[in-house]
């Protein structure tokens, strides 16, 4: 069994808090819809590599983890560390 004390991945609980807080902002009209461009949040800043995928990176394609943007993880995984 596991303990309070045990390291647990949290990757789909932060998954579900994030869709119910932009579900939210979508609500309160912080935000106009999943398919808002992502970067309409950050209009002043400079973005590095910007591509086509990059411009066209919906709120929605945040949320079903479908960027497109490739993201290569290195060395060994920190649960799977000794």
């Amino acid at each position: 069994g596991y303990s309070a004390a045990d390291i647990h991945t949290l990757q789909s609980v932060t998954k579900s808090i994030t869709s119910a807080l932009i579900g939210i902002a979508i609500d309160q009209g912080l935000i106009k819809g999943v398919n808002q461009t992502v970067l309409s949040f950050f209009p002043a800043r400079e973005i590095d590599n910007l591509d086509a995928w990059k411009k066209a990176m919906t709120v929605e394609d945040l949320l079903t983890m479908r960027t497109g943007l490739e993201w290569p993880p290195s060395g060994p995984c920190w649960w799977l560390d000794g």
